[in-house]
């Protein structure tokens, strides 16, 4: 059974559109996501839309709901070869950002080729909605690997 809990905003408490950066998760373990949901939301700027800790939950949902940044854990991705390739095909404008523990530059150099816009290693003090907000207009050829 998927692991996930769904929040779906289309328009502001006052009715207005929405311009916020609309975000989905997708880790396997529920402390992971509970710790980028408490970076997240308080951030006036991001719509946390949904979250997943089932891959196959997420490509369910994320053409639904319109996401513009997919945050994309990488024991998930380095499962599933070619899960950028995967998500980038069935939602093309969507920007990709994969986490990891470790530093790993050919895991880095392998999501960036497949189409995530950055490669991230979590650490302490990460700014990861910096991270998110430069990803979301990240062009495909300008795309980063943060490791703050």
């Amino acid at each position: 059974m998927a692991n996930m809990s769904m929040t779906l905003r289309s328009t502001s408490e006052t009715g207005t559109p929405d311009h916020r950066l609309r975000v989905f998760l997708v880790a396997e373990h529920i402390g992971v996501r509970q710790r980028m949901r408490e970076l997240l939301e308080p951030d006036p700027g991001v719509n946390l839309v949904g979250e997943s800790g089932c891959v196959a939950a997420a490509a369910e949902l994320v053409p639904k709901i319109g996401v513009d940044v997919l945050v994309l854990e990488r024991q998930l991705s380095a499962r599933k070869n070619g899960l950028c390739t995967y998500f980038k095909a069935i939602e093309p404008g969507m920007k990709i950002v994969v986490l990891s523990r470790f530093e790993d530059e050919v895991a880095a150099s392998a999501a960036i080729e497949a189409g995530a816009a950055a490669f991230v290693v979590k650490r302490p003090g990460i700014d990861l909605r910096a991270i998110l907000r430069a990803a979301s207009i990240a062009e495909p050829e300008g795309a980063a690997r943060p490791s703050a």
